[in-house]
């Protein structure tokens, strides 16, 4: 009887080890987070929430790059050893994992991308990006540069943090491109030809309206969004966790934009995150014609097409 009961219970267990096979998603299987972009921008929303999240925690600094052959140069700031352990700590272990060696920059005079702004042109990948957002449905003109290039004082500020965590969360319902990089974005990625996907959407949070955008190719990252009459968008360069900073695009094209260093703690020193990015600030107020967004969301739906996201 007994070895009846346990036979039973033993084929009871094979069926249900069989049903469940049957249920769990195939590895080949498609799921809602199989495209890179999505992927990439969630896992590093995860990254992100790891951090002590308040702004005193974050330490931003300049770096510059130089790269040739097989050489790779970041240039640090001379007092960085001193005031900013932390970073320097980071930052060794960015160049030991991606072949950069680290030198304390003591160079009087700014050597770092100024060979693009001959005849008063903007740098290639401030050209590259602008036209980015042409071809994913931006009408008019290419946008322009604002001037001076910075935030405008009345014009909100959405924290990086916070930006990439609002792309995270819309990216499964967002808007979907695909196209090909333009010849200013294939020079600064080093000839880098491989597709480009991008997403946008209206995103509406308890502080602010704006129409949010983040583009993801084998060697490019971007996110940005619309804050009053400009479009701000940041090119992510490399980043990551302590343990494994990653470089996101080819080591030449650190060489060709100013980039900024920050640091989050992390709430162990083992969860700390940096990120190596350039920031580009676009006027929208005298674009022609004027971007639709300038005149308030007032009577659009959220599911109406965006001009950065033309489906």
């Amino acid at each position: 009887m007994a070895r009846k009961k346990k036979k039973s219970q033993q084929a009871a267990n094979r069926h249900r080890n069989r049903g469940a096979e049957a249920a769990a998603p195939s590895k080949n299987a498609p799921t809602s987070n199989d495209t890179p972009t999505r992927s990439w921008i969630e896992a590093l929303h995860r990254v992100v929430q790891m951090t002590a999240g308040e702004q005193s925690a974050t330490v931003k600094t300049s770096v510059a790059c130089h790269a040739k052959d097989d050489r790779r140069t970041l240039f640090l700031p001379p007092e960085m050893p001193a005031l900013q352990p932390r970073s320097l700590r980071y930052l060794g272990a960015f160049g030991m994992r991606n072949n950069f060696q680290l030198i304390e920059d003591r160079r009087q005079i700014k050597v770092s991308p100024v060979v693009e702004q001959r005849n008063g042109r903007p740098p290639a990948v401030t050209l590259g990006l602008a036209l980015l957002m042409k071809q994913a449905g931006l009408k008019g003109p290419v946008v322009t540069p604002s001037q001076p290039h910075r935030l405008e004082a009345d014009n909100p500020l959405i924290d990086l943090p916070e930006l990439i965590g609002m792309a995270a969360h819309a990216a499964p319902s967002a808007k979907r491109i695909v196209t090909l990089p333009n010849r200013p974005l294939v020079d600064v990625l080093n000839n880098d030809t491989q597709p480009i996907t991008g997403y946008g959407c209206l995103m509406e949070t308890n502080k602010t309206r704006t129409l949010l955008t983040h583009f993801e190719g084998e060697a490019l990252r971007c996110i940005g969004y619309s804050t009053g009459s400009q479009y701000v968008m940041h090119l992510l360069l490399a980043g990551g966790p302590l343990t494994s900073p990653t470089l996101w695009t080819h080591p030449s094209t650190l060489t060709r934009t100013d980039i900024r260093f920050r640091l989050f703690h992390g709430h162990k020193h083992a969860h700390d995150f940096g990120v190596l990015y350039s920031t580009f600030y676009f006027d929208m107020e005298k674009h022609n014609p004027r971007p639709w967004w300038l005149d308030g969301f007032a009577g659009r739906a959220q599911a109406d097409a965006t001009q950065l996201a033309a489906s």
